[in-house]
């Protein structure tokens, strides 16, 4: 996973074939003080996460949320590992329409490659 050196308040790590009904339970016990509707978008949010890093036989290597202060916010970072696969081939359809929906829901977001390691991040901001 990234390095974590902005401190955050409260963390969480998963890994393992069945990590998203878990995260999904944590994530809104970390978000109990924030209003349902920006808890069900930062859900949603995680569920693309996860979703894509088992797209296109991709394997998902581990799972961290964290909440960090200054200014307040919601980090989640899905580290997947990329199979090899034929020059050409197709990636999913599914795989443009996440895209968008971390461009809608996300403050920010990125992906970072290391050889097939890919760790993808997405920030929230919260109230407060």
């Amino acid at each position: 996973m990234a390095d974590h050196a902005r401190h955050p308040a409260t963390t969480a790590v998963f890994d393992g074939p069945d990590i998203a009904g878990p995260a999904r339970t944590t994530l809104r016990a970390m978000l109990s003080h924030v209003d349902a509707p920006r808890v069900a978008d930062a859900v949603l949010l995680l569920d693309e996460l996860i979703t894509d890093a088992a797209r296109d036989g991709a394997v998902c290597r581990g799972l961290w949320l964290g909440l960090l202060a200054g200014p307040p916010r919601l980090r989640l970072e899905v580290t997947r590992i990329e199979p090899v696969a034929p020059a050409g081939e197709p990636r999913s359809p599914g795989r443009g329409r996440g895209r968008l929906l971390l461009d809608d829901l996300a403050s920010e977001w990125s992906t970072v490659t290391d050889g097939a390691r890919a760790t993808t991040w997405a920030e929230v901001r919260l109230p407060g």
